[in-house]
């Protein structure tokens, strides 16, 4: 409950931000990231569509909307921004590990694993990449190479449930009891329940703090 009211609070805030500047695109979508965080993912998607109107090579934009897409599992829309993600940032490793959700929302399972082997090959340590790999290897019945591939994944990013819940049922099947990933166990900061990937690129004087995108110096 305390989380909601702080993801609330943010979003009141960034109402107030946008009014006077409603041209900022960078604003608008941390905006619909925000909304998003909260549950509101038509409003996420409005706001992620009028920051593309705004800015229409924004990659970051399209990725956030097809994610938000594939979360109410709109795959056809979600497939569409991907892809014109992946046109205007081909070397993105989470631009391609969000391509293989999408794939693997459409039970393309060999397609997907090649596009989390691309993010992870742009970025090692990608926790998408990581993690819907590891879906994969969990589909195949590799549960050793889940189990691997989940404890890093969510090394980077704790908070996701679906994925801790595979890797406890994948140590089952493995014979191991009790396989549980704490977030003391992680060497990652704390993440939002939503699970976009973060917004970038940014103005310099934007950084992320682990919830929220905050400005240096206030």
């Amino acid at each position: 409950m305390f989380k909601k009211l702080i993801s609330r609070f943010a979003l009141w805030s960034l109402d107030r931000l946008i009014e006077p500047i409603p041209a900022n695109a960078h604003q608008i979508v941390r905006r619909g990231y925000a909304r998003a965080d909260v549950g509101d993912f038509d409003g996420a998607i409005a706001d992620f569509s009028t920051a593309i109107e705004l800015v229409p090579h924004y990659g970051d934009a399209f990725r956030l909307r097809a994610e938000t897409f594939l979360l109410k599992h709109d795959v056809q829309s979600a497939m569409k921004d991907i892809l014109e993600d992946l046109r205007l940032r081909p070397e993105n490793a989470e631009t391609h590990a969000i391509h293989g959700d999408v794939l693997r929302e459409m039970q393309q399972y060999s397609d997907a694993m090649s596009m989390y082997e691309r993010a992870l090959a742009l970025d090692p340590n990608s926790a998408s990449g990581l993690v819907g790999r590891a879906y994969c290897h969990y589909n195949n019945g590799d549960w050793e190479s889940a189990i691997a591939d989940f404890r890093r994944g969510l090394a980077q990013s704790s908070k996701d449930k679906d994925a801790q819940v595979c890797l406890r049922k994948a140590g089952r099947n493995k014979g191991v009891r009790n396989l549980l990933f704490t977030h003391s166990q992680t060497s990652a900061k704390a993440t939002s329940r939503f699970r976009l990937g973060p917004v970038l690129p940014l103005p310099d004087c934007w950084k992320f703090s682990g919830r929220f995108w905050q400005v240096e110096g206030f």
